[in-house]
């Protein structure tokens, strides 16, 4: 009986399937016309919004699927170069000046601005986006040489008032220790003269935290702006680029017969993230290579296809 049960079992075995090893020549010839296809199709977006498709490179993963690593660029160079930095100096801090500079780090933005233009492909808007940096360059200059000259004005102020301090105090002082008349009244007038310094200093205090909050609330509009501006760009650039994937998928999936049914096609945008400016997490999509070909089948649409695809952050 048991050489009956052990025949049955290697025959079991020997009708079970075998998993095909992948072919990598063939693969690596198949991922080269796939890419050109993606690349000839996402660079077809026509949308008004500054984020652009820039380039793609292809990988495999083995007993994973191919990866499809996909770079974009908006119309002011690399599209994770932003100007979010705290402008917004302390001026209503206590009246010694501040140990470090708190204030914009100008010369930090200038270098990435400078990085940004060097990365600007030689394209018919090429020119424009130059001359638009130019202008964003002025533009820094021009709050800089503001926030500076507040600065400067707060830390004479903050040195005003403590010299202010210590003659307070040494009239406090005379004052408890003098018993004429006519010192008194000396003392009085310089009491009075004191005063009025003092009022002076806080009143033009005031102008000078007026002046800072106005140049705050004029940098967080136009932060809201840039940021909006950016979300409606990226949701452009996102609608259009889903929609060719999934319609290059669908259309020509099947071109990659060398690829097992059990593996996937995944599509990486380096530091896309949610739309937010400055993200660093990769935008991630993941498609089941067994629903691309049901796609190409014409069992489910390009929808269809999306909607199946898990797509995260990371």
């Amino acid at each position: 009986m048991k050489k009956i049960l052990t025949a049955i079992s290697v025959a079991l075995i020997a009708t079970l399937p075998v998993a095909a090893k992948t072919d990598l020549g063939a693969l690596d010839k198949e991922l080269e016309i796939m890419s050109s296809i993606l690349h000839t199709a996402l660079k077809q977006d026509k949308s008004e919004g500054n984020i652009r498709y820039r380039s793609l490179s292809a990988q495999y993963l083995a007993r994973q699927g191919v990866v499809f690593n996909v770079n974009s660029s908006s119309r002011g160079g690399h599209r994770s170069f932003d100007f979010e930095f705290d402008f917004s100096p302390n001026l209503t801090a206590p009246p010694e000046p501040p140990e470090h500079d708190d204030f914009i780090d100008v010369h930090e933005i200038e270098r990435r601005v400078e990085e940004a233009m060097e990365e600007i492909n030689e394209t018919e808007w090429g020119a424009a986006v130059g001359e638009a940096l130019r202008g964003s360059m002025h533009a820094l200059d021009i709050t800089r040489d503001r926030l500076r000259e507040l600065r400067s004005e707060e830390r004479e102020l903050s040195y005003e008032q403590r010299e202010l301090e210590r003659e307070r105090r040494e009239l406090e002082f005379e004052s408890r220790n003098t018993e004429g008349d006519r010192e008194k009244k000396t003392l009085d007038v310089r009491r009075k003269k004191l005063e009025k310094e003092a009022k002076r200093i806080k009143d033009k205090r005031a102008v000078i935290s007026e002046r800072a909050e106005k140049i705050e609330k004029e940098k967080k509009a136009k932060t809201e702006a840039r940021i909006a501006e950016y979300r409606k760009s990226t949701k452009a650039f996102l609608a259009n680029f889903e929609g060719e994937i999934a319609d290059s998928l669908c259309r020509y999936g099947a071109g990659l017969r060398a690829l097992p049914e059990t593996e996937n096609v995944t599509f990486v945008l380096p530091k896309f993230g949610d739309g937010t400016p400055g993200e660093k997490k990769d935008r991630i999509y993941v498609f089941n290579y067994k629903d691309v070909r049901a796609c190409v089948g014409e069992k489910i649409d390009a929808n269809e296809l999306l909607e199946k695809a898990e797509t995260y952050l990371f």
